[in-house]
């Protein structure tokens, strides 16, 4: 599967967002890593690509993950990597794994982060 970047409302971030995220599932097996550092680059209804200095190995496995970050409140969302390439750190597309309510929460808390950002 490739990640939509045709998606409406991909929003790239000028300065990287600080994330969180763990790893969840291993090829359907639950794990319960500890919490690893990201950035996230841009972000959308259905996705968002980060980067790490970690190698997560999703080409040989299923990799689900949870993604933590604050637009305007706390936010968590569980995710699954969908790609990944190599440059001076790891760059993953994660495939958000998410229902319609939580997925018109992130889009109005993007749209308020935007407006935010407008501001300074």
């Amino acid at each position: 599967m490739r990640y939509k970047r045709q998606e409406s409302l991909r929003f790239q971030f000028g300065n990287p967002l600080e994330a969180q995220f763990k790893i969840t599932k291993i090829n359907d097996k639950k794990i319960d890593s500890k919490p690893g550092k990201a950035l996230i680059h841009d972000m959308s209804r259905g996705g968002l690509n980060i980067s790490t200095n970690f190698n997560l190995y999703c080409e040989e496995n299923k990799i689900e993950v949870e993604i933590s970050f604050v637009l305007v409140s706390n936010k968590s969302f569980p995710g699954e990597i969908i790609w990944k390439k190599k440059k001076k750190d790891y760059f993953y597309g994660v495939k958000l794994l998410i229902d319609d309510a939580m997925s018109n929460e992130l889009i109005n808390e993007l749209k308020i982060y935007s407006q935010n950002e407008k501001k300074q």
